[in-house]
């Protein structure tokens, strides 16, 4: 092959001058020629690897980020539940009780006749014999109706024997006469008894341990007790039965979609989580 030295041309070697220059063709070197074709197949063939890699990674991107893959996930879910139980609880509960309070006013009530004593003796008895015994009594005093009705009056009087009056023996409790005394009406009270046994030796007192009379019908004004049912409260425990409603967390997997870049770099959640209601 000849080449023309000024636009490059080739020519088969038959010929001399380029048809366009119309200078003298030259002779290639053949190995050089060799060696530029080879260049240029390399060069082709880089271009073609390239080529191949610049599309794989095209695809490849558009496989990681564009395409969705499926993959497993796990999803919380709320269910709803109920419970029954038996709660215990405070609570006031009635009674009957019996309350006493206090009234005032005029009612009618008996009283004894009113009397006084306007005289009284020395509370020493005088003492005879008589037949085995002794005969004892003595001058009480006088007792006055003080009242502004009738009335019986009795006096109880109590004896004793001793050498001193501080320290004495009983010898028994004495009524005297009942005495009907008219309102302002006064009356000398004498007591006596009979013992078997008499010694003189010994002296013997009396006491006036009081006066019984009789009683009227009045009206007074009086401040009684009196009773009444009234109702109460008292704190028991008590039950009641309790239904309770919630919801209670739990899990499932599921199946979802996302693009590879999404799994890998975690903006695909594994995990979806829920808010269950609280018990109520």
């Amino acid at each position: 092959m000849k080449k023309c030295p000024k636009c490059g041309k080739e020519y088969p070697d038959i010929k001399n001058f380029c048809t366009i220059c119309k200078e003298r063709l030259t002779e290639e070197d053949t190995n050089k020629q060799h060696a530029e074709e080879q260049k240029r197949l390399k060069e082709k063939r880089y271009k073609y690897i390239a080529g191949i890699i610049a599309a794989v990674l095209l695809i490849a991107a558009f496989v990681v980020f564009l395409v969705p893959f499926q993959y497993k996930a796990t999803q919380a879910y709320c269910e709803n539940s109920t419970e029954a139980y038996t709660e215990y609880y405070v609570g006031e509960e009635p009674y009957t009780d019996i309350e006493a309070y206090h009234e005032t006013g005029l009612y009618n009530t008996t009283d004894y006749v009113s009397y006084k004593m306007i005289s009284t003796g020395k509370g020493i008895a005088k003492c005879r014999s008589g037949g085995s015994g002794c005969y004892c009594g003595g001058d009480i005093g006088t007792i006055q109706n003080a009242d502004n009705i009738s009335g019986k009056f009795a006096v109880e009087v109590s004896f004793f024997s001793s050498e001193q009056q501080t320290q004495s023996t009983k010898i028994g409790s004495y009524l005297s006469s009942s005495y009907l005394l008219n309102p302002g009406e006064s009356q000398r009270v004498e007591v006596s008894y009979y013992k078997s046994e008499c010694d003189k030796t010994k002296p013997t007192y009396y006491r006036i341990d009081g006066v019984i009379s009789s009683t009227k019908e009045v009206i007074k004004n009086l401040t009684i007790t009196k009773t009444r049912n009234v109702t109460k409260y008292k704190n028991v425990t008590k039950t009641r039965e309790v239904t309770k409603h919630h919801s209670v967390k739990k899990q499932r997997e599921i199946t979802k979609n996302a693009t590879l870049f999404g799994q890998w770099t975690g903006k695909a959640a594994r995990y979806e989580d829920v808010n269950c209601r609280v018990n109520d």
